[in-house]
């Protein structure tokens, strides 16, 4: 499973870095909206990988190897106990969670949601997790102003927030369920 979502990587970096280097730009500047043509792009190739690997797994169990069980588990843990920031910049190998906060939380929309995915066989919230990845992707907010009109794109600190981070779980949830050395209870 970590292969198709290792190559998304270089998606999320284009966007990362086409937001960082805008920032250097006034608001006004005409190279913004070529910018942002560039965030269009890599979305629209996470979008068609993610929706491949949501159809992969909706279709078939077995195409990824994953321990749905333990995927549930662990994710259910992030979602209701968080992790600490600090331990999953360093698992990742990466800055993207604020350590000024001290855990993070998997998002999802209210409390009755979460005891729903409790109740969700382990296959089918897994195929979940991916889809509502997916969602947050995709932003379906406002589609006839192009990219710029996407809450979740609205600038780097709201991309890295909202799409960016949910990501890196999913990353760190499907590492974990293949070593669990990843999401260590000494970390909680």
């Amino acid at each position: 499973m970590q292969y198709p979502l290792e190559e998304a990587m270089n998606d999320m970096a284009v966007i990362r870095t086409t937001f960082e280097t805008m920032n250097l730009f006034a608001a006004e500047d005409p190279i913004r909206a070529e910018m942002f043509a560039l965030v269009f792009d890599a979305r629209e190739n996470l979008i068609r990988r993610f929706r491949s690997v949501c159809r992969g797994l909706e279709a078939n169990q077995t195409e990824y190897r994953l321990d749905f069980e333990q995927f549930k588990t662990n994710a259910l843990r992030l979602i209701t106990k968080g992790y600490p920031c600090r331990g999953l910049n360093r698992m990742l190998k990466t800055n993207a969670f604020d350590e000024s906060e001290t855990l993070y939380y998997y998002e999802v929309d209210g409390n009755e949601e979460a005891e729903a995915l409790r109740q969700m066989p382990a296959h089918s919230f897994t195929v979940w997790v991916f889809n509502d990845l997916l969602q947050s992707i995709e932003d379906k907010g406002i589609e006839d102003k192009g990219i710029e009109g996407k809450a979740n794109y609205a600038d780097e600190r709201v991309f890295r927030r909202r799409v960016f981070q949910k990501y890196l779980a999913v990353l760190f949830l499907c590492y974990a369920d293949t070593d669990p050395m990843f999401f260590d209870v000494n970390q909680m």
